[in-house]
């Protein structure tokens, strides 16, 4: 089972960003300054983990 609270690291063209993502009974939900982080996930067998995540800018920063 995963839900809890889970910081994320990504890589993008304009250098690393971090954020959170809350997960809990198939959908996850977090941001950090600039993004937010919407999406779902499935658990298979053998601890798979499968995701669809979008993310919506909720700053326009040329930085991010």
């Amino acid at each position: 089972m995963l839900k809890g609270l889970y910081k994320v690291e990504m890589h993008t063209v304009h250098g690393s960003r971090r954020g959170v993502i809350y997960a809990c009974d198939g959908k996850m939900m977090g941001g950090n300054s600039h993004l937010a982080f919407v999406g779902t996930y499935r658990e298979h067998a053998g601890g798979e983990v499968s995701l669809d995540i979008s993310t919506l800018r909720h700053r326009d920063d040329a930085d991010c």
